[in-house]
């Protein structure tokens, strides 16, 4: 998706509302997505850039609303990027939120469908969770 490489490269060269802008174009194409998973990214990929800029409350409740998908559909990679992403948000007001939010995907710490695997995401989550300490 072309928002995604202009947002990211708006955030990288400084322009943090100029991301924004971008992650919001292209929310208004959502409800011509047909894929949920996609959904899903996108929110969690919108919640990254609004934390970046400032923006808690949009990041919280794109986050929350990509894990309410990836829980309906039980797919575990959005549970565990939807998690950082929710740890993001939560970071700067409620740090301990942030960091319980990450407890149930840190390596070590989970069962079942957010356990540890080769293909995980947990690479990101453990490095969220130490810049969150």
């Amino acid at each position: 998706m072309a928002f995604d490489l202009t947002g990211y490269v708006e955030i990288l060269t400084g322009h943090r509302r100029r991301a924004l802008e971008v992650m919001n174009e292209a929310r208004e194409s959502l409800d011509r997505v047909a894929s949920p998973f996609a959904v899903g990214q996108f929110l969690v990929q919108a919640s990254v850039y609004e934390s970046l800029a400032g923006d808690s409350e949009a990041a919280r409740a794109d986050a929350e609303q990509a894990l309410e998908l990836a829980d309906q559909m039980q797919i575990p990679h959005l549970l565990r990027v939807g998690r950082n992403a929710l740890a993001w948000a939560l970071q700067r007001d409620e740090p301990e939120a942030a960091l319980r939010a990450l407890e149930p995907i840190l390596p070590g710490r989970s069962t079942g469908p957010l356990s540890n695997n080769p293909f995980s995401a947990n690479a990101a989550v453990e490095s969220s969770a130490l810049a969150l300490a």
